[in-house]
C-alpha cells in the first residue's frame, strides 16, 4: 500500500481549531486529493475502455458485412455450380440438344413412355411391306422338263404351270443418245429456206435431257450427295462424267419454277387449321443465318434470314395473315404476333421436366410430367368446357405447390433490368404464363402434343449442315432450302420425288391444289 505524505502540525492551538471548525484536517485533504486523482484516472479508462468498445463494435460490424458478403458469395458460387452441374447433366434425351451433340458419352435410352404390355414390332392390321408380285411381268421366262427322269423325251409333250417365281431387278443403267437432225428445206414457189425446229432444251451440239438434269438435281438437293459424289454416282452408274458446274445449274433451273410452288404452299398455309414452325442455325457465306420452316401434315415450306427474330419470321409474310393455331417451342417472337392461338411443345416440356429431376428432385415435376402424360392419354380429347376448366384447375394447384416447394422467387432490386430464377423456377414460371398453350392439345381440336411435325422437317436440314458445313452463297442456300421444302411436300403426299422434280424442270411443277384431301 502506498504510504502517504505527512502533513506538518501547526504550534498554534487557534489555527487548529479554526480548521476543526471548518471541518477539515490535514489528512482530510490528502485524502481528497487522492479521491480526487482516483475519479480522473477511472474516468480516463473509462474514456478508453469506450473507445475499445467503439473501436470493437466497427471491427464487429465489419466482421458481420464481410461475413455476410461471404454467405452471398456462397451462395452466388453454389447456384452457380448448381447450373453448370445442371448444364453439364444436359444431353439430347432431357434438353433441346441435339443427338449428335452427346459424343461419346451418349446416355442410354431413356422413354418418357411406359411400357405398353405389347410385343415389339408391327402390331395386328399393320400395313407391311413385303414384295409381292405382279400380274404383268415384264419378261416371262418359261422352265419346262425336256427328259423324264426314266429317260423318255418330254420336250414335244405340252406342260401346265404349277408356280411361278419373279425376280425384281433393275435394268442395267445406261445413257441414251438421241441425235436430233435438223433438216432444211427449200420452197419450189419463193425459193425460201426453212430449218426445222428441235423440241425445248435442245440448244447445243450436245447437252443432258430433262431426267438427267432431274437426276443430278434429285442425287445432290435431296440425297444431299457432295458435288464429287454426285459425278462419282454417274460415272459408275451412266459412265457419264459430269461437271460440278453441270450439277449446279440442274438446280438452278428448277428455281424459278417453285417459285409458284412456293406462292401456292404460302396461300395454303395461311389458311391452315394448324401450323408448326420451328428455326435452327444455318451456315451461309461464314456466317451465322437462321432458317424457319412452316408446315402442316400436308406441306413444308421453309425460309432463310440473318436474324432469328421477328424480322426473320416475317420474311415470307406468313404470320402476319395467319389466325389459326401456331404450334411451336415457346419461341418468344411468335407471342409479338396478333391474333394467333399459341400451342406449346410438349416433348419440349417433358424434357425440360426431366432435367429438373435429375438435378433438383422436386415433388412437382414428377407429379407434373405425369399430369401431362396422362392428359395426353385420355380418351375424351378435345375436353367439353366444364372438363377444361377441371383441368386448368388441377394443373394450377400442381404449379402452386411447385412455387412453395421451391425456394422463394427473388426480389427486383431498384435499377435492376431482369431478376435471375434457377432453371426450375424459370421452367415453373413458363408452365404458370402458358398455362392453356401447354394444354392446347387438350382444350383445341387436331392440336397435337408436340412440335414433332416441324422437328422432322428441320431434320434434314441439320443432316445438310453435317454433311456440306454451310453455303457459299446466299442463293444456293434458298435454293436447297425452296427444292427441300418442295421435295418434302410431294414424300408428304406419296407422290414421286424424282416424277415431281421432272415435272417442275419442265415448268409444271406439283401444286398443292392437286393434292388430294
Amino acid at each position: 500500500m502506498e504510504e502517504r505524505p505527512s502533513i506538518p502540525q501547526p504550534d498554534t492551538s487557534s489555527k487548529t481549531e479554526s480548521a476543526d471548525s471548518r471541518g477539515t484536517s490535514p489528512s482530510g485533504f490528502s485524502l481528497l486529493t487522492f479521491l480526487l486523482s482516483t475519479i480522473t484516472s477511472l474516468r480516463s479508462m473509462i474514456a478508453s475502455f469506450e473507445t475499445l468498445i467503439d473501436s470493437l463494435k466497427k471491427s464487429l460490424d465489419d466482421l458481420t458485412r464481410t461475413l455476410a458478403s461471404k454467405e452471398q458469395l456462397l451462395q452466388e458460387k453454389e447456384a452457380k455450380i448448381k447450373e453448370l452441374e445442371a448444364r453439364l447433366g444436359k444431353n439430347s434425351q432431357n434438353s433441346s440438344k441435339p443427338p449428335s451433340s452427346d459424343g461419346f458419352k451418349k446416355p442410354p435410352p431413356k422413354s418418357l413412355r411406359e411400357k405398353s404390355g405389347k410385343k415389339s414390332g408391327g402390331q395386328p392390321g399393320h400395313k407391311g411391306e413385303t414384295l409381292r408380285q405382279v400380274e404383268t411381268p415384264d419378261v416371262v421366262v418359261d422352265h419346262t422338263p425336256s427328259v423324264c427322269s426314266c429317260g423318255t423325251d418330254l420336250s414335244l409333250l405340252p406342260g401346265t404351270v404349277v408356280e411361278t417365281r419373279q425376280v425384281f431387278e433393275i435394268p442395267e443403267p445406261r445413257m441414251i443418245v438421241t441425235e436430233h437432225q435438223i433438216f432444211e428445206k427449200t420452197c419450189p414457189c419463193c425459193h425460201k429456206t426453212t430449218r426445222g425446229e428441235t423440241p425445248p432444251g435442245v440448244t447445243g451440239p450436245a447437252s443432258y435431257g430433262p431426267r438427267t438434269l432431274t437426276l443430278l438435281a434429285y442425287l445432290h438437293h435431296h440425297q444431299m450427295l457432295p458435288y464429287n459424289r454426285v459425278r462419282e454416282t454417274m460415272e459408275d452408274l451412266f459412265g457419264t462424267t459430269v461437271s460440278e458446274g453441270t450439277v449446279e445449274r440442274a438446280g438452278q433451273l428448277l428455281a424459278e419454277p417453285l417459285r409458284l410452288f412456293e406462292e401456292a404452299a404460302l396461300d395454303t398455309l395461311r389458311v391452315a387449321p394448324v401450323l408448326h414452325a420451328d428455326e435452327t442455325g444455318f451456315r451461309v457465306e461464314r456466317s451465322l443465318h437462321w432458317a424457319s420452316t412452316f408446315s402442316t401434315d400436308r406441306i413444308t415450306l421453309y425460309s432463310l434470314h440473318k436474324k432469328r427474330g421477328r424480322e426473320g419470321l416475317d420474311q415470307l409474310g406468313l404470320l402476319e395473315e395467319f389466325f389459326q393455331v401456331l404450334v411451336h417451342d415457346c419461341f418468344s417472337p411468335y407471342f409479338t404476333y396478333e391474333g394467333i392461338v399459341h400451342a406449346l411443345c410438349n416433348a419440349h416440356l417433358l424434357r425440360e421436366l426431366l432435367a429438373v429431376a435429375e438435378t433438383e428432385h422436386f415433388v412437382w415435376v414428377t407429379e407434373m410430367t405425369r399430369f401431362l402424360l396422362d392428359t395426353k392419354d385420355r380418351t375424351d380429347l378435345p375436353l367439353t368446357p366444364e372438363k377444361a376448366e377441371a383441368l386448368l384447375a388441377e394443373y394450377r394447384n400442381i404449379l402452386a405447390r411447385a412455387f412453395q416447394e421451391m425456394p422463394s422467387l427473388p426480389e427486383k432490386k431498384k435499377g435492376q433490368k431482369r431478376v435471375k430464377h434457377t432453371f426450375a423456377q424459370n421452367l415453373a414460371l413458363r408452365l404458370r404464363e402458358h398455362a392453356r398453350a401447354v394444354l392446347a392439345f387438350a382444350l383445341l381440336p387436331k392440336v397435337p402434343f408436340t412440335n414433332n411435325l416441324a422437328e422432322q422437317a428441320m431434320r434434314m436440314i441439320k443432316v445438310m449442315m453435317k454433311i456440306s458445313g454451310g453455303f457459299r452463297t446466299f442463293e444456293g442456300a434458298q435454293l436447297f432450302l425452296r427444292i427441300r421444302g418442295y421435295t418434302d411436300t410431294l414424300r408428304k403426299n406419296s407422290r414421286n420425288v424424282f416424277v415431281g422434280l421432272t415435272a417442275a424442270l419442265r415448268g409444271a411443277p406439283i401444286l398443292p391444289s392437286c393434292f388430294s384431301g
